[in-house]
């Protein structure tokens, strides 16, 4: 069992208007890290439903781990997000479907940070403009998450300049890394630090996303404690 946390509920939305950024992927690994610090529970509201399925698979073979938990009642973010948060749930995480903008902006609307899970390719981050725009208009927080990163691509090396003038300050210099550990781990309900076949691998993911969601949870912290968000360097 995780610990509960001594700070207020915290939800995330995972939202990018294109699919196959690593979305699922991403909350599936930082959720499993979150539960060290307290109750999680899993939204997913993407029609096919990969997120759902993957904690399916974890089932039993992981009941002597920490874990998150789906919640199921399935009623739509303005009514899901409140009602874990009563139960004093600490953190949330919604899987939201791409290009959905409804649903989009809903899971938006009640959330406290928003995650923006981003490829190094042209049309992926030309993908990301409508959930800024979004974000903006409801006076959300958000952070560009760079997702199935390898600094060794070109394309990498114009990603960050081109999101730094998309929105100074929003894009997490930790990154979620391009690695087998992750894609392999997926299929059997686990995580890229649970992956089995590459001991080194498991190693080093388990550092990055260590460090990718106490940075996350840093700034979701300040967005819950002042009640709004400031935009200052995501560095500090």
């Amino acid at each position: 069992m995780s610990k509960p946390s001594k700070s207020p509920p915290c939800a995330f939305a995972f939202a990018n208007g294109k699919g196959g950024c690593g979305k699922t992927s991403l909350i599936a690994n930082l959720s499993v890290r979150a539960s060290k610090d307290g109750h999680v529970a899993l939204l997913d509201y993407d029609p096919q439903q990969s997120l759902a399925r993957w904690w399916e698979l974890r089932g039993h073979a992981h009941e002597d781990v920490l874990n998150p938990r789906l919640w199921k009642n399935g009623e739509g973010a303005s009514v899901d997000v409140p009602a874990l948060k009563a139960l004093g749930t600490n953190y949330i995480f919604q899987d939201v479907p791409p290009a959905v903008w409804h649903l989009i902006e809903d899971s938006v609307r009640v959330s406290d940070l928003v995650i923006a899970p981003v490829r190094a390719s042209p049309v992926d981050l030309e993908a990301i403009d409508p959930v800024i725009e979004i974000c903006r208009d409801l006076g959300k927080p958000f952070l560009f998450v760079m997702a199935a990163y390898d600094p060794r691509w070109k394309l990498s090396e114009s990603a960050y300049p081109y999101l730094e003038q998309k929105a100074p300050g929003h894009a997490l210099e930790e990154v979620f890394s391009y690695r087998q550990a992750y894609v392999g781990s997926m299929i059997g309900g686990a995580t890229g630090p649970e992956y089995t076949k590459d001991r080194k691998q498991a190693a080093e993911t388990e550092v990055e996303i260590d460090t990718l969601w106490r940075r996350i949870r840093k700034h979701a912290l300040a967005a819950v404690g002042h009640g709004k968000y400031e935009n200052k360097k995501v560095g500090t």
